[in-house]
Formats: structure tokens, C-alpha cells, sequence
């Protein structure tokens, strides 16, 4: 039978749900990060007197990293919420009502 259905429902919505938050927490860091960098950059673009390339590039590439984290972690939720929304319209019968009772 399909017994797998509505267990694999909740599984996938709280992977997305899960996975959603990591988006937003990668966000949230991704933007601080930006902006560190920014504010070692002088309005012309080059950096300010005193600051490391190394640590710019560092902050920089911390920016990157998290950018690419939240974009992989909403993919992730996206593709999760639908498996959850597909599972779930699934595992309801004809009658509408669901095919495993709890």
C-alpha cells in the first residue's frame, strides 16, 4: 500500500521548512558579510588606508559562500515543499479522505 505517503508528507515539509531556514540564516550572513566589505572599501572603490587585501578578500568571499548556500538552500526547500504538496494530494482518496488513517 501507500502506508509511506503521509509519514514522507511530513518528512518533506519539514525538510523544506528546515532547509528554508537555512536560506534565510545564509542570507541574513551573506548580507552582513557584503557589508563588511563595503565598509572597508572607500567611496571611489578602493580599499581603506590600513585595511588587509587579504582580510577584503576573505570577507568577500565569505559573502559569496553564503550567497550560494542560501540560493542551494531555498532550491532545496522549493523542491521539498512540492514533494510534500505532490505526496499529501496523494495520499487522499477519491471520497477525500486520507488513504492512511493515523
Amino acid at each position: 500500500g501507500n502506508g509511506w505517503m503521509r509519514p514522507a508528507t511530513w518528512a518533506s515539509a519539514a525538510a523544506a521548512a528546515g532547509l528554508a531556514g537555512v536560506a534565510a540564516w545564509q542570507g541574513i550572513a551573506a548580507r552582513g558579510h557584503a557589508r563588511d566589505a563595503s565598509a572597508m572599501l572607500r567611496p571611489d572603490g578602493t580599499l581603506e588606508p590600513g585595511v588587509d587585501p587579504a582580510a577584503y578578500d576573505r570577507t568577500r568571499a565569505a559573502a559569496s559562500s553564503s550567497r550560494r548556500w542560501a540560493y542551494v538552500s531555498l532550491g532545496g526547500a522549493v523542491a521539498f515543499a512540492a514533494a510534500a504538496g505532490v505526496l499529501g494530494w496523494l495520499s487522499w482518496d477519491d471520497r477525500g479522505a486520507p488513504v492512511v488513517r493515523f
